[in-house]
This record gives structure tokens, C-alpha cells and sequence, in this order.
């Protein structure tokens, strides 16, 4: 498929006013592209790089994304159900005030993104980097959290009780004065001294 494919098809579909459904990307390159408010349905997206594009109140429903690259992308306010995101890399991306309901994330670079104010329900997080992200003011839903990095990542005002975090690292965490968000939340023994920092105490 060439890499004029994509911006074909939005630009069929803003015309139309229709969603994208039903198709497959692979190997696309696009810089600068406009994908902001559209609609896609159980479409793959394979091999694709992405650079400084925008898809601002887009949704993704039962999609896949795999082997692709997101720099400098926006997905400020999108809508993510049901689809699977797997040995992707999207450092440094924009998801602020965005809901994912049971999408998985696989194997995937997260490092340094944004997801403050968004919702995660019912998610699958597995042997994926969300080192130093912003995770601030979210709500997170019966996620399944397995392998993930968040060292140095910021979780101010998000409630973690409940959540199963003991096979992840936790490393330099950022969370307010209190500590309110780590209350309730499971974690392994051996984070005991890492949690045990962050609340302040000395281990003698």
C-alpha cells in the first residue's frame, strides 16, 4: 500500500463525512497529518510513522496499531474501545483528557507522555515504558498492570487503591505530599523500601 493511502482516505472521508472502517495501513509516512475528529473502525495500522500529527478528538474502535512510531503526535481528547496497541512507540505524545476502555498496550514506549485528567477502564498495561509520563488527575479502572516501567512517572491525584502494581517499578515516583494517591494500592515486598522513600521514612 503507498504512503499516499491514508490521507486519501481522510480526505474521502471529511467529503463523505463518513468514518474509516474496514481497512488497512501499513508502511505509511506521514508528517503534518490532519487527522483531528475522525472516526476509525476496526482498521490496522501496521509499520506506520507518524510525525507532528494531530488526531485531536479521534477514536479508534477495535483498531490495531503495530510496529508503529508516533513523534510529537496529539491525541488530546480521543476515544480509544477495544483496540490493541503492540510494539509501538509513541515517546513524548500528547493524550491529555483522552478515555481508553479495555484497549491493551503492548510492548510499547510511552516514555514522557501525557495522559493527566484521562480515563483508563478495564485497560491491559504489559511490558511497556510509561517512564517519567504524566498519569496526574486520572481515573483509572480495574486496569491490569503487568511489567510496566513508570519510574519517575507523575501520579499526583490519581487514586491508585486497589490497583496491582506489584510487578512494576516504581522507582522516584511523583505523588503529592501525603501520599493519598498510594494508599490501598498492592505492591510487592520488595517495593516496600522504594514506597517507604517516597512516604518519607528511613529504613535502619
Amino acid at each position: 500500500m503507498n504512503t499516499t493511502a491514508l490521507t486519501d482516505r481522510l480526505k474521502q472521508a471529511r467529503q463523505d463525512d463518513s468514518l474509516i472502517a474496514y481497512e488497512s495501513f501499513g508502511n505509511e509516512e506521514q508528517t503534518d497529518l490532519d487527522a483531528s475528529q475522525m472516526e476509525f473502525k476496526r482498521v490496522v495500522f501496521h509499520s506506520c510513522q507518524f510525525i507532528h500529527c494531530s488526531f485531536h478528538k479521534s477514536s479508534f474502535y477495535e483498531c490495531c496499531m503495530q510496529n508503529c512510531m508516533f513523534e510529537d503526535c496529539q491525541f488530546n481528547d480521543s476515544y480509544w474501545r477495544n483496540t490493541q496497541v503492540l510494539d509501538c512507540k509513541a515517546e513524548g505524545c500528547d493524550f491529555p483528557n483522552s478515555h481508553l476502555k479495555t484497549v491493551t498496550i503492548e510492548a510499547s514506549n510511552f516514555r514522557y507522555s501525557n495522559f493527566s485528567s484521562s480515563v483508563l477502564e478495564r485497560c491491559c498495561l504489559k511490558n511497556s515504558n510509561f517512564r517519567e509520563a504524566w498519569l496526574t488527575d486520572m481515573r483509572i479502572n480495574k486496569p491490569l498492570f503487568q511489567q510496566v516501567d513508570f519510574s519517575g512517572a507523575d501520579f499526583f491525584k490519581t487514586t491508585l487503591k486497589d490497583i496491582d502494581l506489584s510487578t512494576c517499578i516504581l522507582d522516584g515516583i511523583a505523588v503529592s505530599e501525603n501520599c493519598a494517591e498510594l494508599r490501598g494500592a498492592q505492591i510487592h515486598a520488595l517495593q516496600a523500601v522504594e514506597i517507604a522513600r517516597i512516604l518519607g521514612l528511613k529504613i535502619v
